[in-house]
């Protein structure tokens, strides 16, 4: 049990530094320095019975201020390198085609940044294999959200992932759950979650458009994606059936609804379509 005990302590503490800016570390390094060394100390009596134990306590507690402060350096170093690997994977991404090259490991690793950029302590949790209950636990303030990664060659998402999620956030007393996928989802899915206030859905579109909401250029801002007009010379393709211009329109019934494609400027004289690639 003490065992359990100190890996969820420097795993939350980890996970915590990941969070943190980077003077945060030294800074609890030196105050828990600080406090085995000079602090406690001053707190023992200075009269010795004569057994010795008293007068053994300063190099015991210089040990440890030296044995504390260099594993809070040992975690704070490897939050630095996790958090700028993290950052890298994050701000390479171009398009939901290298979003769905990933591994399913950097694919959780990248929705835990993009959630991290929003402001959330964000904890991969997944299981050593590519499916389980839970794999991002995410927290701030009094809100604790779990996520559902899947980065399947299946492409959509069906109804039973949705509502295993369910379970757990139930079974953890979690504010909500939410369900990742670079694919998309069927239409039990997400008829199932609209009915369902504590499950949140995002695919690949909408993945996209997270990840490009948090992206850094190189002087560290975040750019907002380019919003695309309905009509754009310079930027639509041509129309496969009549060479006209193509106009960008959003699916309203079917499985694809919700999707964007290019429709013909001609509709509904000229029925010519083509994907639109995100």
């Amino acid at each position: 049990m003490a065992r359990k005990s100190e890996n969820t302590l420097t795993n939350e503490l980890s996970a915590l530094l990941k969070h943190t800016p980077i003077w945060v570390g030294p800074l609890l390094a030196a105050i828990v320095f600080c406090f085995f060394w000079f602090i406690i100390p001053l707190l023992i009596p200075k009269n010795d019975t004569g057994s010795g134990v008293i007068s053994m306590l300063p190099p015991l507690l210089h040990l440890f201020a030296w044995l504390l402060a260099g594993l809070v350096l040992l975690l704070w170093v490897g939050a630095e390198i996790s958090k700028l690997s993290n950052r890298r994977l994050l701000d390479k991404q171009d398009g939901i085609q290298s979003i769905r090259q990933l591994p399913w490991r950097e694919f959780e690793r990248l929705v835990a940044e993009a959630y991290r950029r929003k402001g959330y302590i964000a904890e991969v949790v997944g299981a050593n294999s590519a499916d389980g209950g839970m794999d991002i636990r995410l927290t701030r303030s009094d809100q604790k959200v779990l996520v559902q990664c899947k980065q399947w060659l299946a492409y959509t998402v069906g109804v039973t992932i949705v509502r295993e999620l369910l379970g757990v956030v139930t079974a953890e007393k979690a504010t909500c759950g939410i369900v990742v996928t670079s694919g998309k989802f069927t239409k039990d899915a997400r008829s199932f979650a609209q009915t369902c206030d504590k499950i949140q859905l995002v695919d690949g579109p909408q993945l996209v458009a997270l990840i490009r909401d948090v992206q850094r250029t190189t002087q560290g801002t975040s750019p907002q994606p380019p919003a695309l007009p309905n009509s754009a010379p310079a930027l639509s393709p041509q129309c496969p059936s009549c060479g006209s211009e193509m106009i960008l329109r959003t699916a309203r019934k079917g499985s694809n609804a919700g999707y964007q494609f290019w429709g013909c400027k001609k509709y509904p004289a000229c029925r010519g379509t083509k994907p639109h690639s995100v």
